[in-house]
This record gives C-alpha cells, sequence and structure tokens, in this order.
C-alpha cells in the first residue's frame, strides 16, 4: 500500500456520512455517493493488503459536478482534481470486537483512520484514468431517467415573522419535502427501501411520528436536499429553494388542498386515531407484524386503508400514499404515517392562513 504523507484527523466526521447509493458494487463498496446533509461525498475504494485492511480516497463535490459525472460530461478523475480537499480512508478489521460493520452481509469489527492529503499526487496509482465516466450498467442502485439535476424556486412569504417562526418554517418545510421526495421515483433507487426501513422502526407514540420525517430529512441526496438560494423578506418577500421544484410544488398543492379540505380530512384522521386508541394499538410497537398478525378484521383494514386514501384524495397525492402503503408493514402503520403526515401539512397550511405564507400568490398570477 502507498505511504501516506498528511494530517490524521479526527474520524468522528464520517459520523454524519450517511450511504445514499453504489455506483459501483464489486463485492465491497468501490464507488459509493454518501451524503452529509450538506455536500456530496465520494467513497472511491483503493487498495487493500489482502490482511486486514481497505482503503477509500474521500472526496466532497458539487451539485453540478455530481450532475456532470452521471450525464457522462465529467469523469471522475475530472471530480476528484476540482475538489479541494481529499481524504484516505483506512478500514483495519480487528480480532477483537470493538465496533461493527457489514460487509458482504458479515458482521466483522473494525478500526477506522482517517488522513488529510497534502498533495491529490502523491497517490496517482490509485486515481482513475482520464476516460474514467459513469457507467449505468455497473449499478442498479440509480435510474438517470427521473429528475436528476436541482432548479431554483420561490416560496412565498409575507406578514409579520419572529425569529422562531421561521426556524419552524425550514422544519416543516424539510420534513414535508423529505416525505415528497421518498415517496415518488427519484434518480437514486434505493430511497424507497430507506423509507421501508424507517417504516419498521418501532412505533410506539409522538417520538416516532417525527422521528419518520426527520430521519427522512437525513437520508435525502445533498445534491437533492434543500438549499437556501436567495432569502428576502420585506413582507412580502420569498425564499428561494435550491432543490427538486417538482417537490416543491406538491407541497403547494397540499397545502392549498390542506385548507380546502380541513374539516374533511380533521375528521378522517380522528376516525382513525380513535380506531386505533380503542383497539389499543396508537402506541403499540407493530412495526414488524402484518395485519393478520394484529388481528385486524378485513372490515376493519379496508376502513383504514380508504380512511388514508380519502386523505390521498382530498390532498391530490394519491401517488405518495400508495408508495406509502406499499412500503408499510401493516395498515396501522400505514394509518400512523398518514395521520403524521397530515400534521406536519397542517403546519404549512397555518403559517398560509396566517397571511406568512403566500402559496395562492402563483396561482393568482396564472
Amino acid at each position: 500500500m502507498i505511504k501516506l504523507s498528511g494530517s490524521r484527523v479526527n474520524n468522528s466526521i464520517l459520523d454524519k456520512h450517511i450511504h445514499i447509493c453504489d455506483f459501483i458494487n464489486m463485492g465491497i463498496p468501490t464507488l459509493s455517493l454518501y451524503s452529509d446533509g450538506r455536500r456530496n461525498w465520494i467513497y472511491l475504494w483503493c487498495d487493500t493488503d489482502n490482511v486486514d485492511t481497505h482503503r477509500w480516497l474521500l472526496f466532497r463535490t458539487t451539485r453540478e459536478d455530481l450532475s456532470a459525472y452521471l450525464n457522462k460530461e465529467k469523469s471522475l478523475l475530472e471530480l476528484i482534481n476540482s475538489n479541494q480537499q481529499s481524504y484516505i480512508l483506512d478500514l483495519v478489521i480487528l480480532k477483537s470486537a470493538e465496533e461493527e460493520i457489514k460487509i458482504e452481509d458479515a458482521t466483522v469489527s473494525y478500526r477506522r483512520f482517517l488522513t488529510r492529503l497534502d498533495d491529490i499526487h502523491q497517490i496517482d496509482d490509485y486515481l482513475p484514468t482520464s476516460d474514467s465516466f459513469f457507467d449505468p450498467e455497473l449499478t442498479c442502485d440509480i435510474a438517470l431517467g427521473n429528475e436528476l439535476m436541482p432548479s431554483t424556486y420561490e416560496v412565498p412569504i409575507t406578514g409579520t415573522w419572529f425569529s422562531g417562526d421561521f426556524e419552524n418554517l425550514f422544519r416543516s418545510y424539510e420534513r414535508v419535502y423529505a416525505f415528497f421526495y421518498s415517496t415518488r421515483p427519484r434518480f437514486v433507487r434505493t430511497v424507497g427501501d430507506k423509507l421501508a426501513a424507517l417504516l419498521r422502526a418501532p412505533w410506539t407514540g409522538g417520538f416516532s411520528r417525527v422521528h419518520l420525517f426527520s430521519q427522512l430529512a437525513l437520508n435525502l441526496p445533498a445534491i437533492h436536499s434543500l438549499k437556501i438560494h436567495k432569502f428576502q423578506f420585506a413582507s412580502p418577500g420569498e425564499v428561494e429553494f435550491q432543490a427538486l421544484s417538482s417537490v416543491g410544488e406538491s407541497i403547494k398543492i397540499a397545502t392549498l388542498n390542506y385548507l380546502d379540505n380541513e374539516i374533511e380530512l380533521q375528521q378522517a384522521v380522528k376516525l382513525m386515531k380513535a380506531f386505533l386508541t380503542n383497539r389499543n394499538l396508537n402506541k403499540a410497537n407493530l412495526s414488524t407484524k402484518s395485519d393478520s398478525e394484529i388481528g385486524l378484521h378485513a372490515d376493519e383494514v379496508s376502513m383504514l386503508k380508504s380512511k388514508c386514501f380519502e386523505i390521498a384524495d382530498l390532498l391530490k397525492m394519491n401517488d405518495e400514499m400508495t408508495s406509502l402503503q406499499k412500503h408499510s408493514p401493516n395498515s396501522v402503520v400505514f394509518s400512523k404515517a398518514t395521520t403524521s403526515f397530515v400534521k406536519q401539512i397542517s403546519k404549512l397550511a397555518e403559517l398560509e392562513a396566517s397571511d406568512m405564507l403566500n402559496f395562492r400568490k402563483k396561482i393568482d398570477v396564472d
């Protein structure tokens, strides 16, 4: 293995890295995309000593460069050379368990060592060639036919705002954005797997419902996460996001439909919550059970599903609810997730009703 020249750094920066997908996997992840919630990270496997150590090159890349790579406009080597800071990760497999990792479905123990490189050229032998363009045949994790490059779009704001109001807006908007993103086909096919896994986490109360949305937001590819492109407030003003504008449009439509159908939506939510409470299911952890294992009768399953899709019809989000049902382990979790989404969208609707948001602005112009 190449002897490295650089500074050893605390590997805690890796703790925020969430695996998004593999561009190449040859038994171990060979070329992978990670996100720390703000930036795209590329992991390129470089070397092994064939004893106990695997080595990866880690570097950040911009939204524009990542899009260019996936569109075969830039090579992987160009991405590496254009980034400002590169790291080498040495993962040493241990004989005694200290930490755990999954490699080829086996649980092993390891220790991580992270080195910040002084000069990328010291690892020239690890670097790909100039024709290292993306090959879609080497991955089943992504679908380039779906929306890839983010664009900018506005969320109009008006009225009187306090500092806490902005915090609430960004938190609620991010959670709703993550839900819409995760329930429709995206360029990362594994996004549905993340949704399914979160729906199988323990669902025992209000924290579980909020946890779904906050974790979905953390698992978004950084290329599509919400980035504030411009912020202007003079009542009126706007927040300009750089993200997927199609998701922003879905959020606007759902918010306005909530306001137009609030009574019917709350009646549907109230009925489902009453049923779950009466059957002692509201706070029960049933995330790994089927409807039959829970003991639901066919008419009860039908009622829960019909109410969920009644909500979907009222909010004009049938595709998203169909996806949510597909990834849910049972009708109880499906119902809890649906009512939880209504709660999240109601927070944006409240801002609209208070004349703090102005989603109707563009509709009036059209």
